[in-house]
């Protein structure tokens, strides 16, 4: 069976000073909601999408069948349970969030522990709460599916590295690791890059396992058979609930299809480059987990060397030195782990060569693991080194993590300080003025500014049945956060006009010319269903989000929507979005 020394030995875990784990996660949630709770006001990158989807769901909306989503499902049924227990608001995701960073971060205590040791396993836990807020704020403070997945990533690659540990439950490990991964999966399709990680530490964990290769072979193959097994039964509950909701060849096309050629859509040669002008951004502004990932990575390939020459100095009737019981040998292989789970998961973060701060969540776990590892191997060499470079070095630290707090938490500062003089946040405002016109607020700028967060969506349909036009709004762009802010009901279960322009979102909003990835044959009858869906409940509204951001994208510009728009007029607004309203309703 495979032999994997996940941790050091027991008497040198014992030996380790007791820590006060009740205090620290003390701090740990403190620490959260201090850098969390001042976004409660606001909404951020995809949060419109998430809440309007939830919504729907919440109507009786079959997700996909009815509603545009490109994501599994497994997001907006989170969000749809919240809402449905808590209520509607953005107070109830924030709470969440808040406790769900401290489940993460409770989550890497023992991985940290059971490879490192409790000390190691507490700073994984502190470093999770601070750099799962740092580097952009909108992206960092929205549950999103990369946060979302991020438990059951971290869960899953924790069991695949114990399944090397424990002969005698090493097949159960692997198969709920691969199970695990599966529900991640079922959020974020980058999950499944945890089978390629076990993939990939089998194979690396041959050189510390004796016995001979075909031995090895045969239970690393039975290892990931299981792993690949839980995954795919843990996936057919989820294909069971898309499928008795009659949306499977939607979840198809909108997941899957549109997802690979959204993927798919630069090529590798521009990838490498933003990652080379705004990925690299990440680690500069997060310079302690550079700093600690490259003294764990050069500490471990220094071993690594020094054991190749022990093998090759080894006679060849003479068996290499047993390296699984020692303390230096363990956290080597520990190292070891975790720098491959870092690079594959470096690998999903790039897929698609868009680098958006949120996708780092991704690797975000390995790097606080790692990071305990090299924080305690530099404590332990500032103990040895000499007085002056040490106190150069700790300077040094202090300052690029002040760099890294000041840097990322300006915002949070600024909001906190608003917060507490009783101001309002200018965050959301063009999209909360669009709210309070398409619900024909009499001043629409002095509800946006004289009312709480939520006051524009009072009395609306979310809250009593839906009535006439004046009840439904239709935004042609990727603006559904609208419908959240307005509390209007979509006219169309076209959230977004991506699968109606083919066009990606995040194209839309660059200078660089765009291409479809979808055939005119496919957007043309989706937007045939657009207009029948809006002949049905014709809204009073109609925002042109898209125009506004590329007038060659308008909405007047397809002909299948011309002639529906031949019953509206362009409504003098005071946002700078042009707004259509019914003539009918004037």
């Amino acid at each position: 069976m495979l032999r994997y020394s996940a941790s050091p030995p027991a008497e040198t875990r014992n030996a380790t000073p007791r820590t006060p784990v009740f205090q620290i996660f003390t701090v740990v949630a403190a620490l959260s909601v201090v850098l969390r709770i001042w976004y409660a006001g606001s909404l951020y990158q995809d949060d419109g999408l998430w809440f309007t989807a939830a919504e729907e769901i919440l109507r009786g909306k079959a997700l996909y069948r009815d509603i545009f989503f490109d994501k599994p499902p497994g997001l907006p049924l989170l969000y749809a349970g919240l809402f449905k227990i808590f209520g509607a608001h953005i107070l109830t995701i924030r709470l969440f969030t808040i406790c769900y960073t401290v489940l993460i971060s409770a989550l890497l205590f023992p991985f940290g522990s059971r490879v490192y040791d409790k000390r190691a396993g507490l700073i994984a836990a502190v470093m999770f709460s601070v750099f799962s807020t740092t580097y952009i704020s909108g992206d960092m403070q929205s549950l999103n599916t990369d946060l979302l997945m991020t438990p059951f990533y971290s869960a899953s690659a924790f069991l695949m590295i114990r399944s090397g540990s424990a002969p005698s439950r090493s097949a159960w490990l692997a198969l709920a690791g691969g199970a695990i991964s599966a529900v991640g999966f079922q959020i974020n399709p980058k999950a499944a890059f945890n089978l390629l990680f076990f993939a990939l530490f089998l194979i690396a964990a041959r050189c510390w396992n004796s016995g001979t290769t075909i031995k090895y072979l045969a239970s690393a193959l039975k290892l990931f058979a299981f792993a690949v097994t839980g995954f795919v039964f843990a996936s057919v509950p989820f294909l069971l609930y898309i499928s008795g909701t009659h949306s499977l060849s939607r979840y198809k096309l909108y997941v899957w299809e549109w997802g690979l050629r959204y993927t798919a859509y630069y090529p590798a040669s521009r990838a490498a480059r933003i990652f080379l002008y705004y990925g690299t951004d990440y680690f500069l502004i997060n310079n302690l987990l550079l700093i600690t990932l490259v003294v764990v990575a050069g500490s471990t390939i220094s071993r690594a060397l020094q054991y190749a020459r022990e093998r090759r100095s080894t006679p060849p009737d003479q068996a290499p030195p047993e390296r699984n019981p020692n303390k230096a040998s363990g956290i080597f292989q520990a190292d070891v782990a975790l720098l491959i789970w870092f690079a594959v998961s470096l690998v999903g973060v790039a897929a698609g060569g868009r680098f958006f701060a949120h996708y780092y969540f991704q690797v975000l776990p390995s790097l606080c693991l790692i990071g305990a590892s090299g924080l305690v191997a530099l404590a332990s060499w500032f103990r040895a080194g000499n007085r002056l470079v040490r106190a150069i070095v700790a300077v040094l630290l202090v300052i690029g993590f002040g760099y890294t707090l000041v840097r990322s938490h300006s915002e949070t500062v600024r909001l906190a300080s608003s917060w507490i003089r009783g101001g309002k946040t200018d965050i959301n405002r063009e999209a909360r003025l669009a709210a309070a016109t398409v619900r024909d607020a009499p001043d629409p700028i002095d509800a946006v500014d004289g009312g709480g967060v939520e006051t524009i969506r009072q009395g609306g349909p979310r809250t009593r049945p839906a009535g006439g036009a004046a009840d439904y709004l239709f935004v042609w762009g990727n603006w559904p956060e609208v419908y959240y802010w307005s509390g209007l009901i979509p006219a169309s279960g076209y959230l977004s006009s991506q699968p109606l322009t083919g066009v990606p979102a995040d194209v839309w909003y660059g200078s660089e010319e765009y291409r479809l990835i979808l055939d005119e044959k496919t957007t043309g009858a989706a937007r045939a269903e657009l207009v029948r869906e809006l002949e049905q409940t014709p809204p009073k509204y109609i925002i042109d989000e898209l125009g506004f951001r590329d007038e060659r994208l308008s909405i007047d510009r397809y002909s299948e929507l011309r002639e529906f728009l031949g019953n509206y007029e362009r409504f003098s607004a005071r946002t700078n979005v042009p707004i259509w309203v019914l003539r009918s309703e004037r």
